[in-house]
């Protein structure tokens, strides 16, 4: 009777704990209700903590109204801390409002004085 004990997977154009265009998947012991335990993958056109056009993967014990216990992936095309042109991947205790402690991968062709 209880949803605890199932896997919930989402689709995209879901409404799933007033998150859309998410992908949750909710692990067995998981109380969907809260968001606490479950997995949530957002596609780079989705508004998601205010980052637009970032992948960012939520673990288990992250609450997706803080962005601290989440990884972000920034495309090459995103800008994102004022350095264009560069894939940005910001580990799970990092607050992307400071680019300390974030690991930034610049190609070839990226200006890094932007």
């Amino acid at each position: 009777m209880g949803i605890r004990d199932c896997i919930t997977i989402a689709p995209h154009n879901a409404i799933l704990m007033g998150i859309r265009s998410c992908i949750t998947i909710a692990p067995h012991n998981a109380i969907l209700m809260d968001i606490r335990s479950c997995i949530t993958i957002a596609p780079p056109n989705l508004i998601l903590m205010g980052i637009r056009g970032c992948i960012t993967i939520a673990p288990h014990n992250a609450i997706l109204m803080s962005i601290r216990s989440c990884i972000t992936i920034a495309p090459h095309n995103f800008i994102l801390m004022g350095i264009r042109g560069c894939i940005t991947i910001a580990p799970h205790n990092v607050i992307l409002t400071d680019i300390r402690d974030c690991i930034t991968i610049a190609p070839h062709d990226a200006n890094l004085t932007k």
